[in-house]
């Protein structure tokens, strides 16, 4: 039988301690280069930490931490592969 795919969501919706595939949904292309500059590109593994008082998002890539805003947050999208993942 074969696998089904990981879900695909809104960073903002992914519970937190989940892990999964960076993609980046419908941000436009200066803030997608500039979240590449700090390492969130498609394709990087990220791990949801925290979620912010304003509703934004802190992830983890690698040894690095990243805090986003709640609107990026939406706009960026997660292949989830699971909780602790």
């Amino acid at each position: 039988m074969p696998l089904s795919p990981p879900p695909v969501r809104s960073l903002a919706e992914v519970p937190i301690g989940t892990s999964g595939t960076l993609a980046l949904g419908g941000l436009p292309r200066a803030a997608a280069l500039r979240l590449a500059r700090v390492g969130l590109r498609v394709g990087a593994p990220v791990t949801v930490l925290a979620r912010t008082a304003g509703g934004g998002r802190l992830l983890a890539t690698g040894a690095t931490r990243i805090g986003l805003d709640r609107d990026t947050a939406r706009r960026l999208e997660v292949l989830s592969a699971g909780a602790g993942a």
